[in-house]
């Protein structure tokens, strides 16, 4: 069954949608990109807020020199490995944070035990 709207609430919902209309400077917008990030591990960018693109620049170049695709499928493979390598060094990062993590939480309730 299909629901018929109103002149009245289409009107009411374009007024509304008119104040919803999201971040106006770049700054906002560069923040809000980031609104459903949790970890970044299945990132579509390489690079996720707080990650340092020169770092991200030295690995990809080093790498790409390194393989010296000479091909289209060779140039694939090379950014697949670069993605790959770059997420790897990520999870690296995420697997201390929790340790860290977890690590803190256990000292802060040893030291309400003891």
């Amino acid at each position: 069954m299909t629901k018929i709207t109103s002149f009245k609430q289409v009107e009411a919902n374009k007024k509304n949608a008119q104040k919803s209309t999201g971040p106006k400077s770049f700054w906002g917008k560069h923040k809000a990109s980031g609104n459903a990030l949790t970890h970044g591990l299945d990132a579509k960018k390489h690079l996720i807020i707080g990650e340092n693109s020169k770092e991200f620049e030295d690995f990809r170049s080093s790498m790409i020199d390194m393989l010296d695709p000479s091909n289209p499928i060779q140039e694939e493979t090379a950014l697949q490995i670069v993605s790959a390598g770059w997420r790897i060094r990520r999870y690296a990062c995420v697997e201390a944070g929790l340790f860290d993590y977890e690590q803190k939480d256990n000292k802060e309730y040893l030291e309400v035990c003891w």
